[in-house]
């Protein structure tokens, strides 16, 4: 399942940025080939890339296009799994909190952050990008006594290449048998006792840091 808001910021310099509101703008005025943004929206719109919710696309800090698109989630998440806001198929949770305005962010997260912490670094943080990891969990238990983990890094975990064990392909992500949707995806699960930091840390690593893993 794919649910999502695509968001694309192609400013170079931008002119305008808002304070409670974005200016719009026109493709052809901020030099955006609007033949190619009416073609991706008919892509989006035809569901080819899956459940995308809206697309918004920013130049020059005004907003040149913007579509929404609606899905009958009622519908298309019926019957997957127990009810609740760690079950990414409840429409009352997802991709809209209470069928309201806020949506999920789920993985878009993992974007935001590498992005703020690139942007920290080159404002000249003090950050080591290959420094250890585990040191910054101390009170978790990790598997630290596994080489693999011993060598992960933040800029393992900021690229994705953690190498750490994550199926949600194989049995799907709300089947009990599911170990990760039964950790950190079930809604009866108290999230004090299945936080998924914890349970992220205690994992196995399928493979060395440096290859691709969705965590």
């Amino acid at each position: 399942m794919y649910s999502m808001t695509l968001a694309l910021s192609i400013a170079l310099a931008a002119a305008d940025w808002p304070t409670r509101g974005w200016k719009a703008s026109t493709p052809e005025a901020e030099n955006v080939d609007a033949a190619v943004l009416e073609a991706f929206h008919q892509e989006l719109a035809s569901g080819k890339h899956g459940y995308v919710d809206s697309m918004l696309v920013i130049r020059n800090g005004r907003i040149v296009f913007e579509k929404t698109y609606t899905h009958d989630y009622d519908r298309l998440f019926e019957g997957r799994g127990e009810r609740g806001p760690y079950n990414y198929y409840d429409p009352d949770w997802h991709p809209y909190y209470r069928k309201g305005p806020f949506h999920t962010m789920q993985s878009v997260s993992k974007s935001v952050t590498s992005a703020l912490i690139g942007i920290a670094k080159h404002n000249g943080a003090p950050l080591d990008l290959d420094a250890a990891v585990l040191p910054l969990f101390e009170g978790f238990r990790t598997q630290g006594d596994d080489p693999r983990w011993s060598a992960l890094t933040l800029r393992h975990l900021l690229t994705m290449t953690s190498g750490i064990e994550w199926d949600e392909t194989t049995v799907d992500y709300t089947d009990p048998k599911n170990r990760r949707g039964a950790r950190t995806g079930c809604s009866s699960c108290s999230i004090r006792r299945w936080p998924p930091i914890r349970e992220s840390l205690s994992s196995t690593t399928a493979e060395s840091p440096s290859s691709w893993a969705r965590s």
